[in-house]
């Protein structure tokens, strides 16, 4: 009776110890995973109230561009976040006009799209940035290959208000090149943008239509549309 009672206790001993010994090693996985999440915040820290200006649109001056893209550049290195990536592509495109290589900037803007699209494939806002970099670059190819982007943009949702402005800056920009499909998904932005614009939206949807060559090609578009008699004899006054 004693050895079964020894052989039971060490038994015993023996389950505790395993589940003790799987839970230190569970508690060392959960830590691990969480530790890089933990410093790319930190690391990630100093820039955060300018990716919030930025995404409120407001103006940022290069210090604050270049804060904002060290901060995201030293937190990705620890942990890869999409919205890190994203916030790091805007600064550097934001900054490239402003440096002696813009070229340089752009480029590594656009790997850091590309990157952001490997994991959110269907996100308008990146494929729409992608499209208006490649306007920065020049050829056919890089034309091409922005039209290309440009019309991925609008299959997957870019006829939103808030990407709407972009939309027309770059499609208009890119009309020569657009497929079919692509001039007419856009014509139909342009139609949103002005039902749902005031007076000061709608002259500046026909200021940039005029500004790329397409006022009459805009009018035409827009000749059913409400309030745009005054503007139907090509005056934009």
């Amino acid at each position: 009776m004693a050895n079964i009672t020894r052989t039971s206790s060490a038994a015993g001993r023996k389950a505790r110890l395993l589940c003790a010994g799987m839970a230190i090693a569970v508690g060392a996985a959960v830590l691990g995973a969480g530790l890089p999440m933990g410093l790319a915040a930190i690391a990630a820290a100093p820039g955060d109230a300018v990716a919030h200006a930025l995404r409120a649109r407001q103006n940022l001056s290069e210090e604050e561009l270049v804060r904002l893209a060290a901060s995201r550049a030293r937190a990705l290195a620890w942990h890869d976040d999409v919205d890190h990536r994203r916030e790091l592509a805007s600064a550097l495109a934001a900054l490239a006009p402003r440096r002696a290589e813009p070229a340089r900037y752009y480029l590594e803007s656009m790997e850091q799209t590309r990157a952001a699209l490997l994991a959110a494939p269907a996100s308008p806002h990146d494929w729409l940035r992608l499209a208006g970099l490649g306007l920065a670059s020049s050829g056919h190819q890089a034309r091409a290959r922005a039209a290309s982007d440009f019309s991925t943009a609008l299959l997957t949702g870019a006829d939103t208000p808030g990407l709407r402005p972009g939309v027309l800056q770059v499609g208009f920009r890119l009309w020569s090149s657009l497929p079919g499909s692509a001039k007419s998904m856009l014509l139909d932005v342009m139609r949103h943008a002005w039902r749902d614009g005031g007076t000061m939206e709608r002259r500046g949807i026909l200021a940039l239509a005029d500004a790329n060559g397409l006022l009459e090609l805009a009018l035409m578009a827009l000749r059913e549309e409400e309030g745009i008699e005054p503007y139907l004899g090509g005056r934009l006054s």
